[in-house]
């Protein structure tokens, strides 16, 4: 019996919350794209795109888009009024004077992402 009550509620949480578990697939896929994506092009030549944090810990163009990435798959799928992100990378850094190249190479890389993901 008792088998049977944790098969029922497992069913409830799994249809209560079908659509967010799926939006969570989705955002993990598609950041895992994202890197595999980088890894194959960006991270393999020597390039610029790799800055410190105050800890002097890099973060890379992938840290930023994988942000970038999961933001924008959780706005689309949930509407954006109700998305609030807490993340790892200060994007504060992107308003900064010179980082123009940076937050450009960030906004390309999120859209062919995009661009080749499946719908």
């Amino acid at each position: 019996m008792e088998d049977h009550n944790n098969s029922a509620v497992e069913s409830f949480v799994s249809d209560k919350y079908f659509k967010e578990l799926e939006v969570a697939v989705k955002a993990v896929q598609m950041a895992c794209l994202l890197c595999q994506r980088i890894q194959q092009t960006l991270l393999s030549k020597a390039n610029d795109h790799v800055q410190s944090k105050d800890d002097n810990s890099p973060v890379t163009i992938a840290d930023w888009s994988v942000q970038g990435i999961v933001s924008w798959v959780l706005s689309e799928a949930l509407g954006r009024d109700n998305i609030s992100i807490v993340a790892e990378e200060d994007v504060q850094v992107l308003s900064k004077i010179g980082a123009f190249g940076l937050l450009e190479a960030i906004v390309k890389t999120v859209n062919d992402c995009l661009a080749e993901a499946p719908r």
